[in-house]
């Protein structure tokens, strides 16, 4: 058998669902200061970063009503996205990655969007203890938790700020949905990668067009074994200089 698929397989079976006990993590953050706020992920693929909606076929989704709530399934999936751009775009980028040979990433990452996962909206300001800053200059003052993960037993929510979410662009807004199913990976299903590593995926998956060398690097790296990550595809740096096409 290939050594890398083996690899896989024997990842795939040691990664364990969890289901007892509570936990929470910070959610994304977000970088005001700039022409329009931005998810501080893309800033580890793209320092310069400017989210605007005009270079997309989507715009910005805007919640009005602070009592949203959404539980996605498969029988519902087209009818929220319908209804929220954001999540169209976020699920047709990922729906591109599951099209590369022998992926083992987009595919985890669609499904971990769904029920029982809950998403809803709150008029309180988050709170979050800091986190990896791609950028060491940046100020911590300009830096706002847009989402607040929350795992207690068997339900698993995100909580995300409504004047935030509101306040992003569409790709920053696809963005943190992406971020915050890899943080239900890392914290629901107890993959435990660390927060560069999550960040980093979330550019990764966003800003670059699929290849199967990134998704690779992305199912090692979500599976907290950046070693093998850095072993068998390369290092961050060296997997956005060989293998990312710029998205934008």
């Amino acid at each position: 058998m290939n050594k890398k698929i083996y690899l896989v397989i024997a990842i795939l079976v040691s990664s364990v669902q969890s289901f007892a006990g509570h936990e929470s993590g910070g959610g994304g953050g977000v970088l005001y200061g700039k022409s329009k706020p931005v998810l501080v992920d893309f800033l580890n693929i793209n320092p310069d970063f400017e989210d605007k909606d005009s270079h997309l076929e989507w715009n910005s989704s805007q919640i009005n009503d602070v009592n949203t709530k959404i539980e996605l399934t498969r029988i519902i999936e087209d009818q929220v996205r319908s209804e929220n751009s954001a999540f169209d775009l976020a699920l047709t980028i990922i729906e591109k990655w599951e099209t590369q040979f022998l992926d083992f990433t987009a595919g985890t990452i669609h499904t971990a969007f769904m029920k029982p996962l809950t998403w809803s909206f709150t008029e309180k300001n988050l709170s979050a203890p800091d986190s990896y800053l791609p950028i060491p200059t940046i100020s911590r003052n300009n830096i706002k938790t847009a989402a607040y993960y929350e795992k207690d037993g068997r339900n698993y929510s995100v909580i995300i700020s409504r004047k935030i979410w509101n306040d992003l662009g569409v790709l920053s807004q696809a963005g943190l949905l992406v971020h915050e199913v890899l943080r239900h990976q890392q914290i629901g299903w107890s993959n435990q990668f660390d927060e560069k590593s999550l960040q980093q995926a979330t550019a990764l998956i966003m800003l670059c067009e699929p290849h199967s060398s990134i998704n690779q690097y992305l199912f090692y790296v979500t599976q907290n074994r950046s070693d093998l990550a850095q072993y068998l595809v390369g290092n961050f740096d060296e997997v956005i200089k060989k293998y990312c096409k710029r998205v934008l």
